[in-house]
């Protein structure tokens, strides 16, 4: 949670005393998501399929797996051996990034980020209002319906950008034209929320169970944030 990425560039960068002091990632693609099972492992992914990976807090990266030439938008450690990779398909490898493999494909999707209850339970959402599931660890995964009642936009146009859940049952996916779907029952069904913006909504997260921060950006600054009432502390938020 103390390294992040600057998203027009190949650039990493870690959290000081105060400061924040750029990282030598080895790439010049532009990187698009980084994830750390503990202080020192952690991995990075970006476009042409790079597969980034440090040992040592961020100190050094490597090039540990290079899949298929897409473009990877989403990573999601669940230990150092572990790790699930996303883009148009889902990879994972299982010996800490030695060899990979593909988890799931239909060759026609932009998975674009993911949220796991436990080493078990995930979720992914994506373009076209996609989200898929697994309750097995990447092993098997299942389609997920949204509600249909998307006013003035296709459900194949709502491109999904982020997901997020409080337990085994409820959780929050966000997108485009400013959508929001919300699930109580462990993703077999989802219903629409108006969040008063048609941009583009990038992420969702929760602070215990009381805070729903909901980023948007391009239009609109990054910092504008809609929320409700609660008490945070930043040092609990891991993207």
């Amino acid at each position: 949670k103390d390294i992040v990425i600057d998203g027009s560039a190949a650039n990493l960068y870690k959290r000081g005393l105060g400061t924040w002091v750029q990282q030598t990632s080895g790439t010049t693609e532009q990187l698009n998501a980084v994830h750390f099972v503990d202080s020192n492992t952690g991995w990075a992914v970006g476009n042409d399929a790079k597969i980034l990976k440090t040992t040592d807090g961020g100190s050094n990266w490597s090039t540990v797996i290079i899949v298929s030439g897409a473009d990877l938008n989403e990573v999601v450690a669940i230990n150092s051996d572990t790790v699930f990779f996303f883009g148009t398909e889902v990879w994972m490898t299982t010996n800490g990034g030695s060899n990979y493999s593909t988890s799931y494909s239909t060759g026609s999707q932009d998975w674009n980020s993911a949220y796991f209850i436990d080493s078990n339970t995930g979720y992914v959402v994506g373009s076209g209002g996609a989200i898929i599931k697994t309750a097995d660890g990447g092993d098997s995964w299942t389609v997920q319906t949204l509600d249909s009642a998307t006013p003035n936009h296709d459900l194949n146009d709502i491109h999904l950008l982020g997901v997020h859940f409080v337990d085994s049952n409820t959780g929050w996916a966000v997108g485009k034209y400013g959508y929001i779907f919300n699930t109580t029952d462990g993703g077999s069904s989802w219903s629409i929320q108006i969040s008063g913006t048609l941009e583009r909504i990038y992420d969702v997260h929760f602070c215990g169970d009381s805070l729903l921060f909901l980023s948007v950006g391009i239009l609109v600054e990054i910092s504008s944030i809609w929320h409700d009432t609660g008490i945070c502390n930043p040092g609990d938020f891991n993207f």
